[in-house]
């Protein structure tokens, strides 16, 4: 297991750099294999990724990419692929996202 994190102020986690490293994770009966993470931010872009394979032998991978408002609150998501081995989905137009009361999305198209 590696993880790096690097925050300057812990009240503000989407502000964090940081990525995590896996050969193995277990909880219950669910077994992940290769898990990698990355969260990276600059300014207010934000870029995020997940990868792993296992759940039923299958490999999956998702990117995330967009703005974050000035409070923090939303994101303006840019990008976001799903891939598996048998399809793969990416946005059709950036949408918003926002998180003060709870998730709330705009529609959200995938091809």
């Amino acid at each position: 297991l590696a993880f790096d994190l690097e925050a300057a102020d812990l009240t503000r986690p989407l502000e964090a750099q940081g990525t995590l490293a896996a050969g193995r994770v277990q909880n219950g009966d669910t077994v992940l294999e290769e898990l990698s993470a990355l969260v990276l931010t600059r300014g207010r872009l934000l870029t995020a990724s997940l990868a792993t394979r296992g759940m039923a032998n299958l490999s999956l991978a998702i990117g995330v990419g967009g703005i974050l408002d000035v409070g923090s609150e939303g994101l303006t998501l840019n990008t976001f692929t799903v891939e598996y081995p048998e399809a793969q989905w990416q946005l059709e137009r950036p949408t918003n996202l926002g998180w003060r009361d709870g998730l709330e999305t705009e529609p959200l198209s995938l091809r």
